[in-house]
This record gives structure tokens, C-alpha cells and sequence, in this order.
């Protein structure tokens, strides 16, 4: 079977805008090694910790991840680089939200994380929009707008591989739920 006309269209459309993104060699490894080790790690725990890795490793920035809390009703930090400056369980900062779009709170650039929009509504919680989570990387100057858009870029990527665990995670208690039931 031929590839379609549309996804054709598209695959020429995202193949001009990586040129117009103008990502350096750095950032298009970052990207790629992200994807590598979230396929490769099985532990949300350690796909939590290359999230906030990655702008470590590759830039010298550090990080922290928030993820929606569905018993909390808001975003809890689940991962940071800085050692031992903040309990993983802390709500986050009032300086942190869910904001729809990227902004700076004091040297930190806040970028929202989002889910699928065609597979919210199937999440084990309601997120604000389809914002899941939240990165938050600094110090970092907010008026370098391909900074800005590399992170975007970024965030992007740890939406899908979280919103993708987080379904799988949803399955896996559903099978067990019937699996209990039948066993019952």
C-alpha cells in the first residue's frame, strides 16, 4: 500500500519546519537521546529522571518536573536535578501553574507538558486543557525565543511519552481489576 497523499503533505510540512527550527546538533541529540532511553526505560520513575536529565546533561540547566496529582487536584514535583533541595513529594511552588503557554517566573522558564488531545478524556484524571505536567528549567533567559522554542519542542515530546504511560499504566490496573474478578 502506498503512502497517502496527507501523510505525505505532512511529513514535507514537519521537514521544513525542523529546518526553520534551526535546532544546533546539541539539541537534536537531546531530543533523540530522550526518546532512546524513554523507550528503554520500563520505571516511570526513571522517565521522570531523564526528563530533568536531559537539560542537564546537554546544557548545564537544571530542572524540575511536575506532573498532575489526581488525590491532590494539582501538580506534584516528581523530579529534579538539584540534590536534596526539595522533597519529591512537595506540592509544587505558587510560582509554578498550568499555564497554556510557556513564561518565566523569576530565572525559570515554566513550560506546560501536554497530553494527546484525542486521548485526554482517556487519562485516569481530568487535566486543565490537556496540560499534564509542567517542566520547569533554569536559570534561563526567556527572551532567547529558540531557547524558548527548543523547550516547547521538548515539553512536547515528554507529553507524549508521559500521557503514553500513563494509559498504559491505566490498562495494566484494568486487566488486574478483571483478572481479580474472574478469579473471584
Amino acid at each position: 500500500m502506498a503512502v497517502s497523499e496527507r501523510v505525505l503533505t505532512r511529513l514535507e510540512k514537519k521537514k521544513a519546519d525542523y529546518t526553520t527550527y534551526g535546532f544546533s546538533r546539541v539539541e537534536s541529540n537531546a531530543l533523540k537521546t530522550y526518546f532512546d532511553l524513554a523507550q528503554e526505560f520500563d520505571d516511570i520513575q526513571d522517565v521522570y529522571q531523564v526528563s530533568v536529565g536531559i537539560p542537564k546533561s546537554f546544557f548545564g540547566l537544571e530542572a524540575r518536573l511536575y506532573v498532575v496529582d489526581p488525590r491532590r487536584g494539582g501538580l506534584s514535583l516528581v523530579a529534579s536535578t538539584e540534590d536534596g533541595s526539595h522533597a519529591l513529594t512537595w506540592e509544587c511552588p505558587g510560582d509554578v501553574d498550568m499555564a497554556q503557554r510557556p513564561y518565566c517566573a523569576g530565572e525559570s522558564l515554566i513550560l506546560p507538558i501536554r497530553g494527546k488531545k484525542q486521548l485526554v478524556s482517556q487519562l485516569p484524571f481530568r487535566p486543565v486543557g490537556d496540560v499534564i505536567g509542567v517542566l520547569e528549567v533554569y536559570p534561563c533567559d526567556a527572551s532567547d525565543a529558540h531557547r524558548v522554542l527548543f523547550f516547547e519542542k521538548y515539553a512536547n515530546r515528554i507529553g507524549f511519552s508521559l500521557h503514553m504511560r500513563f494509559l498504559l499504566q491505566k490498562n495494566v490496573e484494568h486487566v488486574e481489576f478483571v483478572r481479580r474478578l474472574v478469579a473471584d
